[in-house]
């Protein structure tokens, strides 16, 4: 009896996530405030829980075993248009060319970027697939809208037709991505500026929506959201869901810069690195699991890693990649017990979380996404239902440095974060994603 209640809960879980759950973390705007009400006082910009702003973050790509993502940006401005960066980027951290230290992992690199030109009220759809001529198994990028305009940095027009394959060894300048790392991934959208409400495609603009024709150039408005959907594939082809994350009030101007470069980047905002790095750092991030006929996976992005651990910086916040991770069952017993009769008990695995992008699997088998970037089994048996806890700031031996970021000397403790819950109940019968729950410690 209790199995099946356990299974009936697992279908609950994926018809409420679909129904919309996951507003509990609308509680803690980024990170900006706590239950004192502590501010940095020169902080523009915030994460918008309501989904929309100038920048966009999604979780997550994944390529891999026949999958495909699809990902929307949409332009809400009714009056502007805007133009805004592309950038994917391969989830491990590939060692760079042996620029600083080349035994040291450094982050995720791009794959591929360009410009959208988005008009007013204007949305633009991609998808990642893998490649189908490419013998070495990369991803490429596709579009069906053929209305809006791009630009690359040499030349405007629609998105090519036949798609563009991401870009792995010679084709990179980091040649030590492969075609595998193209596989999966995060991707994300940054407002340049805003431009002319038909995002350039009027008569008068010869070359589209190049730069220099630009007219009504500014910020670009808060009105970008974004949405993306992992589609399997198969008889039951299992699917996941998720909002982009937005920032708001993050270019303060004007800051274009051409495709044929690596900005602007997640620091190039008006509140730089360290604005983004404390607006998006948890402390800790909570969710549940549920492994009794049913497959649970975690996927956390670290998307300033490699901008934090920009090469010649010294001490950072992720020269230390240990986590304090905590498995609790159904009946309040941890998955590391420590004899004591009563629970709770005290006990925690450390463990580390070295990507940007990491899949961390609740039990060995179980995973969903075939990711290259997974971490160690979690769960030992007999535990297959519960929580999960991971605390991003203290592992259980001490860090030097802390994981802290500080503004106006008002400290941040964690890591700048994502997280999503993977759900797949019944060999993909029914599925769903859900943001994971987070705590901030700001002091």
């Amino acid at each position: 009896m209790l199995t099946t209640r356990k299974s009936f809960f697992a279908v609950l879980i994926a018809l409420f996530v679909l129904a919309g759950f996951g507003i509990a973390s609308a509680a803690s705007i980024g990170g900006l405030r706590d239950n004192t009400g502590i501010l940095p006082l020169s902080l523009d910009n915030y994460v918008n829980p309501g989904g929309v702003g100038d920048t966009l973050i999604y979780n997550y790509y994944n390529a891999r075993q026949g999958n495909t993502t699809f990902f929307t940006v949409t332009n809400t401005d009714s009056a502007n248009g805007i133009r805004a960066r592309v950038r994917l980027r391969e989830a491990a951290d590939v060692a760079e060319n042996g620029v600083c230290n080349p035994e040291e992992p450094r982050g995720s690199f791009e794959v591929l970027d360009f410009d959208i030109c988005l008009s007013k009220n204007d949305m633009w759809t991609g998808f990642v697939a893998i490649n189908p001529s490419d013998p070495n198994g990369g991803a490429m990028l596709c579009s069906m809208d053929t209305d809006t305009l791009i630009w690359d940095g040499a030349s405007s027009g629609i998105f090519p037709s036949n798609c563009v394959p991401l870009k792995y060894g010679a084709a990179n300048i980091v040649t030590g991505i492969t075609a595998e790392n193209t596989q999966e991934g995060y991707i994300e959208i940054i407002g340049e500026r805003t431009m002319e409400a038909d995002g350039g495609k009027s008569i008068s603009d010869d070359n589209g929506c190049n730069p220099v024709n630009d007219t009504n150039i500014g910020a670009p408005t808060n009105s970008l959201f974004g949405n993306a959907a992992i589609l399997g594939v198969g008889p039951f082809a299992t699917s996941f869901t998720y909002d982009a994350t937005a920032i708001a009030n993050f270019a303060g101007g004007d800051i274009a810069d051409s495709p044929t470069t690596s900005l602007p980047t997640l620091a190039s905002g008006q509140d730089l690195l360290a604005g983004v790095n404390f607006i998006l750092t948890k402390r800790m991030l909570f969710s549940v699991y549920d492994l009794v006929g049913s497959q649970t996976e975690f996927i956390v992005t670290f998307p300033t890693k490699a901008l934090t651990q920009a090469c010649g910086a010294d001490n950072d916040i992720f020269d230390d990649d240990r986590a304090t991770i905590q498995m609790w069952n159904d009946q309040e017993k941890p998955t590391t017990g420590t004899g004591c009769a009563f629970s709770p008990c005290p006990g925690a695995t450390e463990d580390s979380l070295p990507f940007e992008v990491v899949a961390i699997l609740p039990k060995s088998g179980n995973s969903i996404m075939d990711s290259e970037v997974e971490v160690l089994p979690l769960v030992p048996t007999p535990y297959d239902f519960g929580w999960f806890s991971v605390d991003l700031d203290k592992a259980l031996t001490a860090l030097v440095p802390d994981h802290v970021t500080i503004v106006d000397n008002v400290s941040t403790f964690g890591w700048p974060s994502l997280g999503l819950t993977l759900l797949d109940v019944d060999n993909g019968a029914s599925s769903g994603t859900f943001s994971m729950q987070f705590t901030t410690d700001v002091r």
